[in-house]
């Protein structure tokens, strides 16, 4: 099941664009599944992807992509710079490297279940930029490896990153522009993913409470929220 809706324009350069949100569910452990995506009546090429065991966690964690943040660095005799569109070199130049780092990754690790990102998909603080989603969405590796993202302060200002990620279990709760906090069960795991740009600890409170209800069997409880614990920030 999906839905789509309209994109706010103010953060596409006044491009039409819609999002689209699907929900698969029933999913049966070690098997091998088939997706397509039509847009405008042609289909894409066949993508694999394969779960893998329910009973036991293979994880990727990777912090702060990021994506367009090397903009003012050299690249060869040029500069990289956040542009509109083809201009934006800096998300060009960090979605290559993105690409190639998950790669590697998954090379390196071939049994992942899913990925978790602590936040910071992209650089641009308020003012969206689609090419940096678009490539941090590009990476060939996240045809096949599910990933977990958190809303980190880059992500926070505007909707832009409801529009690109669809979470479950949405709890309505430390909510900013961006969204809020959420949870979900993996195997012997219960996740739990806070939106720590709401600096509201009681929202936080009740929202993992939430979590630790609908899974109570849990044998382990991981949370992940952007902002360090132990640093001098808010």
């Amino acid at each position: 099941t999906g839905e789509s809706g309209a994109v706010d324009t103010e953060l596409t350069g006044g491009e039409a664009y819609e999002y689209n949100h699907v929900t698969v569910t029933g999913l049966q452990e070690n098997t091998t599944y088939y997706y397509t995506v039509e847009k405008n009546g042609v289909q894409s090429a066949v993508e694999t992807y394969r779960t893998g065991d329910f009973d036991s966690i293979q994880m990727l964690y990777v912090g702060d992509p990021q994506v367009g943040a090397s903009k003012g660095q050299p690249q060869g005799s040029e500069t990289l710079k956040e542009g509109t569109g083809a201009a934006n070199t800096a998300a060009r130049n960090d979605g290559f490297a993105w690409d190639r780092t998950l790669d590697i990754a998954v090379a390196q690790n071939p049994n992942l279940n899913f990925m978790i990102s602590a936040g910071d998909q992209v650089n641009n603080t308020g003012n969206a930029k689609e090419e940096e989603y678009a490539a941090y969405l590009s990476a060939s590796a996240l045809k096949s490896l599910p990933t977990a993202t958190t809303i980190g302060n880059h992500d926070s200002l505007n909707a832009d990153y409801s529009y690109h990620f669809n979470n479950p279990n949405p709890t309505g709760l430390g909510m900013t522009q961006a969204g809020g906090d959420y949870y979900y069960g993996y195997g012997p795991g219960l996740f739990i993913v806070l939106n720590t740009n709401n600096y509201n600890a009681a929202e936080h409170e009740q929202a993992i409470a939430q979590a630790v209800a609908a899974y109570p069997d849990a044998q382990w409880r991981v949370v992940t929220i952007h902002q360090d614990i132990y640093g001098s920030g808010l």
